[in-house]
C-alpha cells in the first residue's frame, strides 16, 4: 500500500466508481455551534490507519504540498477526515485547518456543526 517516501493525493474521482479497498476522505466546512440537544458518545480520531499511514505522515504531507486534485484553498476551521471503509472498528484520522496549517484534531458533533464540502479516495503516487 504505502511505502516510505511515497506521496498521497486526495482524489475526487468524478465519474469513477470507488472500490471497497479504497481509503477515503471527506472534507467538511465548519459552520458554527449547533443548537442540537443530542445525547450520545463521541468517537475520538485515531493516530494511525495502519503502521505506515500515521497522523505524522499525513500532517507533514498536508502542510508541505497541495494534496488535493482540485483547486482548493483551505479555510480556517476546515475539517478533513481520512478513513478506511473496510475497517471493522470505526477508525479514522481527523485534521482541522487552524492558523494556516493542518493539525490533528476533531470537532465535537454535539456542539459544533460542519457540512460536507467534498470527498473521494486517497491514492498513492
Amino acid at each position: 500500500m504505502c511505502q516510505n517516501g511515497q506521496h498521497f493525493k486526495l482524489c475526487t474521482c468524478h465519474g469513477k466508481p470507488l472500490t471497497s479497498d479504497d481509503y477515503r476522505w471527506t472534507l467538511k466546512r465548519y459552520v458554527g455551534q449547533t443548537l442540537s440537544t443530542m445525547d450520545g458518545m463521541l468517537i475520538e480520531p485515531d493516530f494511525e490507519l495502519s503502521p505506515e499511514l500515521t497522523e505524522a505522515y499525513f500532517t507533514a504531507e498536508l502542510n508541505q504540498r497541495q494534496c488535493f486534485d482540485f483547486d482548493y484553498i483551505p479555510s480556517e476551521g476546515d475539517n478533513l477526515y481520512l478513513y478506511n471503509p473496510r475497517s471493522k472498528s470505526y477508525r479514522f484520522l481527523s485534521f482541522i485547518f487552524r492558523s494556516g496549517q493542518w493539525v490533528w484534531g476533531s470537532y465535537n458533533a454535539f456542539v459544533d456543526e460542519t457540512e460536507d464540502f467534498n470527498e473521494g479516495k486517497i491514492s498513492f503516487e
